[in-house]
This record gives structure tokens, C-alpha cells and sequence, in this order.
């Protein structure tokens, strides 16, 4: 896996325009942070793009509920605590014009996006969670349609990934 961060206008997240950071972290230990760059930076965080993984891969089904009296009213998001694949999980903060953010997870090997959000309401928090086959190699890319990124002038948001529990 890479993580990419880009800047449409070749200045980073830092210093002159706010003070935007990143971390990136896998299993717990420091992978690498920064701000300044110039239009992005790729950084490897592991991975086995591509490895051959034993049988079909499915996404998981949705989760079948046992009814009661009351009967419960159906579940409306799939409990990927059961994900055969990889979990790929969103912690999303929006500024002050979250219709403007919008992000992707593209596999690499048919160099397509496999999950794509956007128009987001303003200044919330989303947890996206997303089951994705274990065999593929993806590139998390997230954007601001005025590319002046989601943190600081427009308010204060933020965003952190994580693969099967660990931050990325």
C-alpha cells in the first residue's frame, strides 16, 4: 500500500497557507508525517499488492437478523467485523464546506476507483467502513474541489485511515 497526499497547488498542507500536518503510522509504529511537499508525496506503507490469496474472494454478506417480537427494523450498513478482505475504515472531519471534499480507494491493478464518497454535509464527522479483496493493491486519494485542503481557514478537518484495525 501507498498513502498518497497531494496539493493542487504545489505549496503542501504547510506553512504558508495554515498549519496542515499528517502522521502516518502502521501497526502502532511511526511510518512517516509531514506537510511540506510540493504537488504530493507517496509514502509505502506494506502490503502484498497482488498475492496470491487462496479461493474467490466475495464482499461479506449483509448480516441476517434472527427475529424477535418486536421484529427489529432491518439493519441498513453491513457489520464488516465479518470482512474475509481487508477492512479499510474513514475517520472523516469535514471543514466548513464538506461538499467540496471528496475521497477514493483506486486498485492499482485495474487502475479504477473501487469505493468513491463525496458531498459530505459541513463541519461533521462520518466513519466510512469498507470491506475491499485482499488480493488488490489500492492508493487512498482525498480531495478538496477548491484545493485549499479541509484544514485550517475553512475550519478544522481531518482525516485518518486504518487497514484492519491499524493506522495508516
Amino acid at each position: 500500500y501507498d498513502f498518497v497526499i497531494k496539493d493542487a497547488w504545489d505549496d503542501g498542507i504547510c506553512c504558508q497557507q495554515g498549519k496542515g500536518s499528517y502522521n502516518v503510522s502502521v501497526d502502532g509504529r511511526h511510518v512517516s508525517s509531514g506537510g511540506e511537499f510540493g504537488s504530493s508525496e507517496t509514502i509505502f506503507i506494506g502490503g502484498s499488492c497482488g498475492a496470491d490469496v487462496a479461493g474467490e474472494w466475495q464482499p461479506p454478506p449483509m448480516p441476517t437478523l434472527t427475529p424477535t417480537t418486536p421484529r427489529p427494523p432491518p439493519s441498513s450498513t453491513t457489520d464488516y467485523s465479518f470482512c474475509p478482505g481487508l477492512t479499510i475504515e474513514l475517520d472523516l472531519t469535514t471543514d466548513a464546506f464538506g461538499l467540496d471534499t471528496s475521497w477514493e480507494l483506486i486498485d492499482r491493478n485495474e487502475d479504477v476507483a473501487v469505493v468513491m464518497e463525496k458531498d459530505f454535509p459541513n463541519s461533521q464527522s462520518t466513519m466510512i467502513t469498507e470491506c475491499l479483496d485482499p488480493r488488490g493493491c489500492y492508493d487512498f486519494v482525498i480531495k478538496d474541489a477548491w484545493d485549499d485542503g479541509i484544514c485550517c481557514q475553512q475550519g478544522k478537518g481531518s482525516y485518518n485511515v486504518s487497514v484492519d484495525g491499524r493506522h495508516v
